[in-house]
């Protein structure tokens, strides 16, 4: 696709939900021209299906080798430290009474809460503790902490899409 822009894309999306326009929208690809609005689609389809693939490497090997180095330099000097640091039962009291209660935040993909750390401090508090220093400890974080959801939380008088 020679031209394409955000603009046009949606102006194809459009005249295709709507009524049928008679007014035809063209669209250049590899030097063809694109009338039809399936062509016109399979055209936008190919276009996107490209920027998906990596096409070349682009970057200097040279760089990415110093920024191995430093990593590992940065890594080593990191393990040779013997001051990690630790985090107490208070210190993560602390943070659980600093959570907003009722602010109207979603939960997480595990259904927690705010309200689920501040109701249950004794429970969850020992639990982190061991939690944040093994990862301090093990330099690893778990998988679990690495994902998340975006969930869509409606205002009241709004229309459901």
């Amino acid at each position: 696709m020679d031209n394409p822009s955000n603009d046009m894309f949606h102006k194809l999306i459009r005249r295709n939900r709507g009524s049928k326009n008679k007014d035809a929208i063209c669209i250049m690809e590899n030097g063809e021209h694109h009338y039809s609005a399936t062509d016109q689609t399979n055209s936008f389809s190919r276009y996107f299906e490209d920027l998906a693939v990596p096409k070349d490497n682009g970057y200097d090997s040279e760089f990415l080798d110093l920024c191995n180095i430093r990593h590992n330099i940065f890594d080593e000097l990191c393990k040779q430290s013997s001051n990690e640091p630790q985090f107490s039962f208070q210190n993560i009291c602390d943070a659980i009474q600093q959570l907003h209660v009722h602010s109207g935040k979603a939960t997480d993909e595990l259904g927690l809460a705010a309200e689920h750390f501040k109701n249950s401090p004794t429970t969850v508090t020992h639990f982190l503790t061991n939690c944040f220093n093994n990862i301090f400890n093990n330099h690893h974080i778990p998988d679990i902490f690495k994902s998340g959801i975006v969930t869509p939380v409606l205002k009241k008088g709004k229309i459901q899409c």
